[in-house]
């Protein structure tokens, strides 16, 4: 009987999953559209991901690849563009290579872009696979955080 009960659930959880991935909840904020249009008109390969409190634009820019975040109202949030670590500027490398996650196996290097014109860099690291780690480093290679995370 808990087998069934089990199953029953999962299969569910599995129906509602895949209804999520398909199902649009509302019609996108035209704030958002907007609002991104106007920050990034060259842009290509726009994709909007409709999480209800925020929208997340996926988009190439200037052949890399971005996302970009805006709250429902339309407002900027930051835009996370990929680099390659030798891409980083060298005080960032710096800061990594004498940090204590040195050790740890890069998987993703982003450029932060904040509202009022701040910049940052997070790497994504992890020690295995359970340890794994959002580091933003400051444009001069200092640490600011490291947050713990899933990707």
């Amino acid at each position: 009987m808990k087998q069934l009960f089990y199953l029953s659930l999962l299969f569910v959880t599995g129906l509602f999953a895949a209804g999520r991935a398909t199902a649009q909840l509302r019609q996108l904020p035209e704030a958002v559209k907007d609002a991104f249009e106007q920050k990034y008109p060259q842009a290509r390969k726009v994709q909007y991901e409709d999480r209800v409190v925020d929208v997340l634009v996926h988009f190439e820019n200037d052949g890399a690849a971005a996302t970009a975040k805006y709250n429902s109202r339309g407002a900027w949030q930051w835009t996370e563009t990929t680099l390659a670590f030798e891409d980083l500027p060298a005080g960032v490398q710096d800061g990594f290579n004498k940090s204590k996650y040195a050790s740890w196996q890069q998987d993703n290097v982003y450029r932060v872009d904040l509202p009022g014109g701040t910049l940052q860099y997070k790497l994504q690291v992890e020690k295995n696979a359970v340890q794994k780690k959002n580091l933003y480093y400051s444009t001069r290679g200092r640490l600011l955080s490291d947050k713990i995370t899933m990707y």
